[in-house]
């Protein structure tokens, strides 16, 4: 139900937990020792395992093995092919199970972001980095201090607003008559002593600078 929300079709949720499932019976994979092309390297001990694990993945069994034995690797101009021992083989299956779960969480983490992107929102989450309430006791306080202390008062009257005030909008929407009111110290006269236009300290201080 939850892949289904994002808009994923019955095919796409089917090939996902295929995917999944192919994943997590390559780990049942085990290795020995073979003769083959006059060296020893790794095979696939359970063929049976391997055979469901082709299967979900959609190739033949052999291309599977070949793919988990050995690695071809281009020298110079030359194509050589590196037969695994059972450690290497394993590394080599390890190897794949990481990259075939990278390749499907990055598909789906892509896949979602589109669903749930768009051009036009209401919210966001936005970072706020402001220093605390300044009073210098080494030297003068100066216009830093006045317009950090500034920034502070209007965020603590958002905050207030957001916490105390906003919540009961909703309760008359609601139809909610009766509910508590928290008591809080509302700053809002500070914040307007501040900014008011005309007469508001920071207009002044604008008006007195020009």
């Amino acid at each position: 139900m939850a892949l289904k929300s994002i808009g994923l079709s019955e095919r796409h949720v089917a090939q996902t937990c295929q995917l999944v499932a192919a994943i997590l019976h390559l780990g049942n994979i085990k290795f020995t020792i073979g003769r083959g092309h006059d060296v020893d390297a790794a095979v696939t001990q359970n063929v049976d395992v391997l055979g469901i694990v082709a299967e979900f993945l959609g190739v033949q069994p052999s291309a599977l093995e070949t793919t988990l034995a050995y690695k071809t690797k281009l020298l110079k101009r030359e194509l050589c092919t590196v037969f695994f021992d059972t450690d290497g083989a394993s590394d080599n299956h390890d190897d794949l199970v990481k990259t075939l779960y990278t390749l499907l969480f990055a598909w789906l983490n892509e896949y979602i972001n589109q669903r749930l992107c768009c051009d036009d929102f209401d919210t966001f989450i936005g970072l706020f980095d402001l220093p605390g309430p300044q009073n210098m006791t080494t030297c003068p306080n100066s216009l830093d201090q006045f317009c950090i202390n500034f920034a502070n008062e209007h965020l603590q009257n958002f905050i207030q607003k957001c916490i105390f005030e906003l919540h009961i909008d909703e309760y008359w929407i609601e139809g909610v008559s009766h509910f508590p009111l928290v008591p809080y110290f509302d700053n809002a006269e500070c914040v307007r002593l501040l900014q008011n236009k005309p007469g508001g300290v920071v207009h002044i201080m604008d008006d007195q600078a020009r």
